[in-house]
């Protein structure tokens, strides 16, 4: 990460108390509370069960654990590396005109204000177009509050829209409260075309708990995730966890707005090998199964936003 993108994850993650011992941590017992690395990151969410002393070792051998010390801030994905993890794979950008923009009442919306809120997404929907290209989106909520935007100020949009993921500029037009609560915005300003050629992925250093379980009632150990992806991801384990074909349920933290999710999956595993950083670990590479519409909202919004970050650096 560059010097920018390392300050603006700081601002928006939880600051890090005190550094924990393994013997801190209990086996068997849901966590009394979240669990992040010496930057603030979410490792384990608050409810947690690690569920023997390998998977809490685990823990200590490729994270450095510590309380969440309260701030105003929400925390993030759990360590991203912005940069994307195949060139091949990485966004690249096209400049579009308001009258090629391809969305459509419906599509799944993610915004935030250029100033304030920090970097994270919001959901919402596009409720509505006029002929003049001025759009309507209902009012994405944060936490328990409406997203605090008023009129003449600029917001961000990404469109979640299959494989074509456009991201554009609006100034908001008006906030209405009746009959609901919905914004109108100008017609697109700058509008960028995001494209990939299978799917976008993130490097990730992330604390996933594995099981055979697909239920996800019982975890049986903790994995490392990499390059994730709405899509998938890459986990390393100490054993291998099964052979292509057969399924997990994995389980990691993922952050939306300001709400903090752990999000638990059902995953095919596609192929295994072994780590090539780190000979004792076996990479598998992991399939979601179909994801429910909030859970798959707020993983990609979270994608794409730190793959914007990764463009919007190499643009200036």
């Amino acid at each position: 990460m560059d010097e920018h993108t390392q300050a603006s994850s700081r601002d928006e993650r939880p600051h890090a108390g005190d550094a924990l011992r393994e013997d801190d941590i209990p086996i068997g017992e849901p966590l009394a509370e979240p669990l992040v690395d010496a930057g603030g990151a979410l490792l384990l969410a608050a409810g947690a069960i690690l569920p023997d002393t390998a998977a809490r070792s685990f823990l200590f051998t490729h994270f450095s654990p510590h309380r969440a010390r309260a701030s105003d801030a929400a925390p993030h994905l759990a360590k991203p590396d912005t940069e994307p993890s195949d060139t091949d794979d990485a966004t690249a950008s096209q400049s579009l005109r308001a009258e090629d923009l391809d969305i459509t009442v419906g599509t799944r919306l993610g915004m935030r204000p250029q100033l304030g809120m920090g970097r994270a997404m919001h959901p919402g929907r596009l409720i509505g177009m006029a002929p003049n290209r001025m759009l309507f989106a209902t009012l994405p909520v944060v936490g328990r509050d409406l997203l605090p935007v008023n009129p003449g100020e600029q917001v961000e949009i990404v469109a979640l829209s299959g494989q074509a993921v456009v991201w554009f500029v609006c100034t908001v037009e008006a906030v209405c409260r009746a009959p609901f609560d919905y914004l109108v915005f100008s017609a697109p300003g700058v509008i960028r075309q995001l494209r990939t050629r299978r799917q976008i992925r993130v490097r990730s250093h992330l604390a996933v708990r594995y099981g055979v379980d697909l239920t996800g009632s019982h975890f049986e150990g903790l994995g490392l995730g990499h390059d994730l992806s709405v899509q998938g991801m890459s986990l390393a384990a100490a054993s291998v966890l099964g052979r292509p074909g057969e399924r997990l349920c994995v389980s990691f933290g993922l952050h939306m707005g300001d709400a903090d999710t752990a999000l638990q999956a059902v995953a095919v595993i596609r192929n295994v090998y072994a780590d090539p950083a780190n000979p004792d670990l076996t990479m598998h590479g992991l399939e979601f199964d179909p994801l429910d519409p909030a859970q798959q909202l707020a993983l990609k919004a979270c994608v794409l936003d730190l793959q914007h970050e990764a463009l919007h650096r190499g643009a200036v």
